[in-house]
């Protein structure tokens, strides 16, 4: 690394770890379903926490002036 285009590309790079942070970061909980609930979702394949969580937050958007 003696090229003096490299050394001064590594100079000005700042290193960080691990992903960036999340504005809205998730947040880990343990919640119950009945069971074929949470079997129509996980039928759906990879992603079913994902799709649970979009159909509260529709369901959330849908509902909002009931508060």
């Amino acid at each position: 690394m003696s090229d003096p285009y490299w050394v001064s590309r590594f100079e000005k790079a700042t290193l960080t770890r691990g992903r960036p942070k999340l504005e809205t970061p998730k947040v880990s909980t343990t919640i119950r379903f009945d069971a074929d609930v949470l079997a129509r979702f996980r039928a759906g394949g990879a992603g079913w926490q994902s799709r649970i969580n979009d159909a509260l937050r529709q369901w959330l958007s849908e509902h909002a002036s009931d508060s």
